[in-house]
């Protein structure tokens, strides 16, 4: 593709697209961890527990590659409706998530409390 058509592509892109572009390598809030978001198959994004700190002994071995997000449908600047694990408290909540700018909001709420984090791009 040129470059002309490359900068043609991204000058159509949105807010709203940018905001539902989640994929990639997340660095946990508070540094727990790494977590992977691809596509579940379905277009759809699923978010894997990929990296643990240094240290984190077995416990931290145990959830290595536990699915910690799934079950999101797309909404015009969120994927929404899904779900996400805490496996410290091994609960599922209700989730939201969205790109802003270079960080990744993810919020989970379980009935009407919710609380957002705040992941970055990890390296």
């Amino acid at each position: 593709m040129s470059a002309l058509a490359t900068l043609a592509l991204l000058m159509q892109a949105t807010p709203e697209a940018a905001a539902l572009d989640v994929w990639g390598r997340w660095q946990v809030e508070g540094g727990r961890g790494v977590v992977t978001i691809e596509d579940c198959g379905d277009g759809t994004p699923c978010g894997t527990l990929t990296s643990v700190p240094e240290g984190s002994g077995e416990a931290g071995q145990e959830v290595l590659g536990t699915r910690l997000l799934w079950d999101f449908e797309r909404d015009e600047d969120a994927w929404e409706d899904g779900k996400i694990l805490d496996p410290e408290a091994d609960r599922t909540y209700g989730a939201e998530i969205r790109r802003e700018g270079d960080a990744l909001e993810v919020e989970g709420c379980w009935t009407f409390i919710c609380k957002t984090q705040v992941w970055q791009r990890a390296e």
